[in-house]
């Protein structure tokens, strides 16, 4: 499945049909600097979203990052 999706994005890199996004309202207040630190570990313990993909004339395949910063 995420090869051939892979495929799809490849034939129209400019779609956006497989970026995706999200957000969430807090209501009331938060302790911003816990509350980054939390993300943070999130984003940390994610594999997910620690992973690029590479290609060669064999086809794609995933390389998993080490967490990096982010801003």
């Amino acid at each position: 499945a995420q090869t051939g999706m892979w495929f799809a994005q490849q034939l129209d890199p400019l779609n956006p049909i497989y970026n995706t996004g999200e957000y969430v309202e807090i209501n009331g207040n938060i302790n911003q600097e816990i509350f980054e630190l939390a993300v943070r570990k999130v984003v940390t313990e994610a594999e997910a979203l620690h992973i690029r993909f590479e290609e060669d004339e064999i086809g794609p395949w995933q390389v998993i990052e080490k967490s990096s910063n982010f801003h």
